[in-house]
């Protein structure tokens, strides 16, 4: 099997960067709704920190699952 190229090498990294990235932003924003959820629901700081736990590991399952199909599918068309 060949080495990827460096052109696709760079790709990828770009998009685990870019996944990275994401994940983040969307942790930051859910933290930052917490006082609003906490207020809205009710909810006790147990439940809140399970709310941030199971978003970010969904969000980063739910990525990485993505650019997989991606990949998958579409990485000759790419290249």
């Amino acid at each position: 099997m060949q080495e990827p190229s460096r052109r696709r090498r760079l790709l990828v990294l770009a998009i685990c960067c870019l996944s990275l990235f994401i994940v983040g932003l969307d942790s930051t924003v859910v933290n930052l709704a917490l006082p609003s959820i906490r207020s809205e629901l009710n909810a006790s700081v147990s439940k809140l920190q399970w709310t941030i736990d199971a978003y970010t590991l969904l969000d980063s399952a739910g990525w990485r699952f993505i650019f997989w199909v991606t990949c998958r599918w579409y990485w000759s068309r790419w290249c």
